[in-house]
């Protein structure tokens, strides 16, 4: 698949770069703000289109699986362009889920640490709950049937795809972010999530009062100081 993204370089030339991912049915444009935000703090930023998503090709939502091995081939691009480049992933939402679905995999030294806002457990958890808020029934009764389905034509399936199994072998730190009024990605998730990470290199902040990813709108100064002192700590 073809896959795009803007890749916007610091006002000062630096080898730490941000990727930036956005959430379901959204694409790189939504993005801008946040990008705005690593900018303002000096970081190289490249925010990516997911796949069947903006302007890059696909035809299934990966739900962040098949979402992670497209931003490992963004990894791999960022070190043949830089083989100095220190890269930390970023992720709300979908994009959240992707990183920390990420985090379980074996990753290149250039990775120093992973951002997540708002991600859920795993792909079956959230189709769960969701069927519970929208329709009033729990997914036990069709989520097997349509897992089944992606499994055959999208090559995944939906309880292949969690975020806690990945956590759970991660070597990265990372920072979890959640608003503390989400209810679409309901704010308990990300308790289960933080425990999942046997990294020590772990930090959880949860914005009291924000929905679902809107965290940084609703506590931009706050927000922004927590994700500098974070990176503070792995970025040379």
């Amino acid at each position: 698949l073809r896959l795009d993204a803007y890749y916007l370089p610091a006002a000062r030339p630096t080898d730490k770069t941000v990727i930036i991912v956005h959430g379901y049915r959204h694409n790189k444009t939504g993005m801008k703000s946040y990008a705005g935000l690593f900018s303002q703090m000096g970081y190289n930023t490249l925010t990516v289109d997911n796949r069947a998503h903006g302007r890059s090709q696909g035809n299934f939502i990966g739900y962040g699986w098949l979402d992670k091995d497209d931003l490992k081939k963004w990894i791999d691009y960022l070190i043949k362009r830089n083989p100095r480049v220190q890269i930390v992933p970023f992720g709300i939402s979908m994009g959240a889920a992707t990183v920390t679905m990420l985090s379980g995999d074996k990753l290149p030294v250039n990775v120093k640490a992973i951002i997540e806002d708002s991600g859920y457990t795993s792909v079956s958890d959230e189709l769960d709950y969701q069927a519970g808020q929208m329709f009033h029934v729990s997914g036990t009764f069709f989520l097997p049937t349509v897992s089944l389905i992606s499994k055959v034509v999208a090559g995944y399936s939906y309880y292949q795809a969690s975020s806690v199994k990945q956590l759970a072998k991660n070597t990265r730190p990372m920072l979890f972010i959640h608003g503390g009024a989400d209810k679409f990605v309901p704010t308990k998730m990300v308790n289960s999530l933080y425990k999942a990470d046997r990294n020590s290199k772990k930090q959880l902040y949860i914005f009291p009062g924000s929905a679902h990813v809107h965290s940084f709108a609703d506590h931009t100064r706050a927000y922004r100081q927590r994700i500098s002192d974070f990176l503070n700590l792995y970025f040379k």
